[in-house]
């Protein structure tokens, strides 16, 4: 008989799958070529290795598990690959008929299994039980107001910033950009109390910011540099590799990483 266990979803008690942390479609695209990836960590105490297996843990029933698969990674995992609805021009890539609360819950999925797990990828992530349940309760609500007669919403605390990392000089190719894969890292700011997450799949840098805010009109009114907003079109910056300092040095560790590996 199979153990039944918690899922961190629902809450029932079941037999629980193996949940991958970032969508499995994301790593099937990078083995395309290869059966194996060279799993970089942002740490000194963790060896690059190859692997052919992608992040889970057992977290969700089949029913929660069907749930983000059909509500939000159906359209999720397609928003940065498909041409349908895309304008593409010189410094930004417009996209229509966007879905911008199915998009969002979307990658606070992602954040929200990232900080439940135990894999040793994400142990920079530690949002804490009292703010997981928060996401939780949007996620599986398929809600952004944060409770009944609340006017205050989840993107008012943790905002959702996407770009295009691009590099005109060409000296990292388009599909290397692609095909790097950018696990989630931190940055807080002690000065606005901001803590700041990024993740990188296929080309596109998603940064999430978590702040309080000063007060209830700050945590409103406050908007970030290339912010996902709720509308019916979504405006995604090109940011060359050379402007931000995360993705030099994410680029600088997998290069001396993969270097030492290959010795």
């Amino acid at each position: 008989m199979e153990l039944l266990e918690e899922c961190k979803l629902c809450g029932k008690s079941a037999v629980l799958q193996k949940s991958h942390i970032i969508p499995r479609s994301y790593y099937k695209r990078l083995k395309r070529e290869s059966n194996q990836l060279l799993i970089i960590v942002d740490s000194d105490e963790i060896e690059p290795r190859l692997s052919n297996s992608d992040p889970k843990e057992k977290l969700l029933c089949t029913e929660c598990e069907q749930f983000l698969s059909v509500k939000y990674e159906s359209y999720g995992t397609k928003i940065f690959r498909t041409s349908k609805n895309v304008i593409k021009q010189d410094d930004r890539i417009t996209i229509n008929g966007f879905d911008y609360k199915r998009f969002y819950l979307y990658f606070i999925s992602i954040l929200w299994r990232a900080s439940l797990t135990s894999n040793d990828n994400f142990k920079s992530i530690a949002l804490g039980g009292e703010f997981e349940d928060l996401l939780k309760f949007c996620i599986i609500n398929n809600r952004m107001k944060l409770g009944r007669g609340n006017s205050l919403k989840i993107d008012h605390f943790l905002r959702l910033s996407v770009a295009r990392v691009v590099d005109s000089s060409n000296n990292i190719s388009d599909d290397m950009i692609k095909n790097v894969m950018m696990n989630f890292r931190m940055d807080k700011s002690n000065i606005e109390k901001v803590t700041i997450y990024y993740l990188m799949l296929e080309g596109f840098l998603i940064v999430y910011y978590l702040s309080p805010g000063k007060d209830i009109h700050d945590v409103r009114a406050r908007r970030i540099q290339s912010q996902i907003v709720n509308g019916s079109s979504a405006n995604i910056m090109k940011i060359e590799i050379g402007e931000l300092k995360v993705i030099r040095e994410m680029f600088n560790l997998a290069i001396n990483k993969s270097k030492k590996h290959h010795q």
